[in-house]
């Protein structure tokens, strides 16, 4: 059982349009996925009156118990949002039979589908789509946000992690173009690693940070060149080759 009821936040409003519309609730967890969806997608906005939606008063509450208790998916989308945008209700059905764990996750999701198009709804096309996934989402740089990132991406703190890790093989590498690390990303075969990606496009770098030790001697020989890491990697064969995108990990703050 979700926190707050049978169906989380949901509950109690709920409970208040059932006195309205008697039989509601039975309808609700009774209905298919896409139209349930529709039915939190609408008590959400409800939930979060004004917000980012500019809803009439006369359309909205006041009508809501009848048009959920008899309307379809789409009346009811259509109801609480007034333009529902293209690829919304395809992502509503990713979600499953529970509701998110907010209201804000609905709010949150209309938005991507609104202002980002067929890019963020091409980014959540894979798997179920939950508040971690779209939190994850949220914390990605723009650039990065496709299914084989939020696929391989647990956490928003991992996902800032990321993106200092993008930013650091940008930073010394010419060839590491926002072209380049996006078709990298999208290129990415189920068994990749977001790891191995960040490794091949390091060790193409060309402009790396100025050594500290400008000259060497017998004993010691700054590496000033990625040629050099990787070199020097196989001919000790240490792990110096294998580690490259540990380094630009470590370069977040």
């Amino acid at each position: 059982m979700l926190e707050g009821g049978l169906l989380g936040w949901a509950t109690d409003q709920l409970i208040k349009l059932d006195d309205q519309a008697p039989g509601l609730i039975a309808r609700v967890l009774t209905a298919a996925p896409k139209r349930r969806q529709a039915i939190f997608a609408a008590l959400a906005a409800n939930d979060v009156r004004g917000g980012d939606f500019a809803i009439s008063d006369d359309l909205f509450p006041a009508s809501l118990a009848e048009v959920i208790r008899h309307g379809r998916a789409s009346d009811i989308l259509r109801h609480a949002f007034n333009q529902v945008p293209e690829g919304f209700s395809g992502l509503l059905e990713r979600i499953g039979e529970r509701p998110l764990g907010r209201p804000q996750d609905y709010m949150l999701l209309h938005s991507i589908a609104a202002g980002d198009g067929s890019v963020g709804v091409e980014a959540l096309r894979d798997g179920r789509i939950t508040s971690r996934k779209l939190a994850v989402y949220s914390a990605l740089d723009e650039r990065w946000r496709h299914a084989n990132t939020l696929g391989r991406i647990d956490t928003p703190g991992e996902a800032l992690t990321f993106n200092c890790a993008v930013d650091f093989v940008q930073a010394v590498s010419t060839r590491a173009t926002d072209e380049v690390v996006a078709n990298a990303i999208a290129a990415m075969r189920p068994t990749s690693t977001l790891p191995r990606m960040l490794d091949r496009l390091l060790r193409r770098a060309d402009r790396l940070p100025e050594h500290p030790i400008t000259a060497g001697d017998n004993e010691l020989r700054p590496l000033t060149s990625m040629r050099e890491l990787l070199e020097a990697g196989r001919k000790f064969r240490n792990c110096l080759a294998h580690r490259l995108a540990d380094v630009a990990a470590v370069t977040c703050p």
